[in-house]
């Protein structure tokens, strides 16, 4: 999570949506494999990380259109 944070952080600062990109994909593989750890789809923490690996996959989404319509950037 300290890791996470981290890159975050410093993301703020470079506004990189090559890197964001990485940085979110990193973060819907393991909050979409929750469930899997967890083994429940009942614990609120579950619901609320695939919740949130939705709203990223969207901002990937976003990222990869801006990409392509500004492939110069």
């Amino acid at each position: 999570y300290l890791a996470l944070l981290t890159a975050s952080l410093l993301l703020l600062l470079e506004h990189d949506p090559k890197r964001v990109a990485a940085l979110l994909f990193v973060q819907v593989v393991y909050k979409f494999t929750t469930p899997f750890t967890v083994g429940t789809l009942a614990n609120p923490v579950v619901v609320s990380n695939l919740g949130v690996a939705a709203f990223h996959v969207v901002t990937l989404v976003l990222i990869q259109q801006g990409a392509a319509a500004n492939p110069t950037s």
